[in-house]
């Protein structure tokens, strides 16, 4: 069984830390999300924990004081993202001062996500926030892997579509998000040796149900409902059409992880069959 992805966290204040706990456990309507708190209490201590594997997850106070005095900046963020770029970077804290400034900042050294306290920071909407930060560490192992082989623009639209799962994309709405036509788009995906456009969308709501199957209470039902599958058995027919697994056996391998590294071998080299389909 893999390791349950890591949630570092370096929040000073224990309100914040608290308020983050109970985002965590989803409450009474929600399952509780897969990821294991990790709190850390230095920046050291944070840089050394993040190189080391499982951690998918960094969410910290940008401005709180921690030990030895040294407030984080984004020189420090920047330096995160070089640390691990497979990660999703969340930024939780107060802005009292220059909260738009701050907030364009901490963007422009690679955070993924701002929270701010007493104001976002409520059961539902940090639940929400952090099962979408799921979608995100999916997107950038995926680009991350494929490396060169993905322009930006491509790259851009990859992590749109692996994000964009719940209500799926057509082959034209993503043509028009990478401001190309359906026949530009699938010439470019060629090229870069990814699958044509209706097997990418479909292989990226299928590399999210992997992950959602993974999660406590991932039901066969529950994601096929939640990634708008027209039933639960769709959902199986497609898993074992495109990835050849049961359900049962897809989690037995690894789940998303094992997916996500599948697809991006079949990328390597180049197998798209007929057997997919367009």
């Amino acid at each position: 069984m893999l390791p349950t992805p890591r949630l570092l966290s370096l929040l000073p204040n224990p309100l914040l830390h608290a308020r983050l706990e109970r985002a965590l456990t989803g409450g009474a309507r929600r399952a509780p999300l897969q990821w294991a708190l990790h709190p850390v209490r230095t920046w050291d201590e944070l840089v050394a924990t993040l190189r080391s594997d499982g951690v998918k997850v960094v969410i910290a106070d940008p401005f709180g004081e921690l030990r030895g005095g040294k407030g984080m900046d984004e020189l420090r963020w920047t330096e995160l993202a070089q640390h691990a770029p497979d990660a999703v970077m969340i930024a939780y804290g107060e802005f009292p001062r220059y909260p738009a400034r701050d907030v364009l900042r901490l963007a422009a050294a690679g955070v993924h996500e701002v929270v701010t306290a007493g104001v976002d920071d409520d059961a539902a909407t940090f639940y929400h926030l952090l099962a979408g930060a799921a979608s995100a560490v999916l997107a950038r192992r995926v680009v991350s892997r494929l490396g060169e082989r993905l322009d930006p623009r491509l790259a851009r639209l990859l992590e749109t579509l692996l994000g964009s799962v719940q209500l799926p994309l057509t082959p034209g709405d993503a043509a028009r998000l990478y401001h190309a036509h359906p026949k530009t788009l699938n010439e470019h995906l060629r090229r870069s040796a990814l699958p044509p456009l209706g097997q990418l969308i479909t292989w990226c709501r299928l590399l999210r149900a992997a992950q959602l199957l993974g999660a406590p209470g991932g039901t066969l039902e529950r994601t096929a409902r939640r990634l708008s599958f027209p039933s639960a058995a769709a959902l199986r027919a497609q898993l074992s059409r495109y990835l050849g697994l049961s359900p049962s056996e897809l989690r037995r391998r690894g789940g998303a992880v094992w997916a996500a590294d599948e697809f991006c071998r079949r990328c390597v080299v180049g197998e798209w069959g007929e057997r997919e389909g367009v």
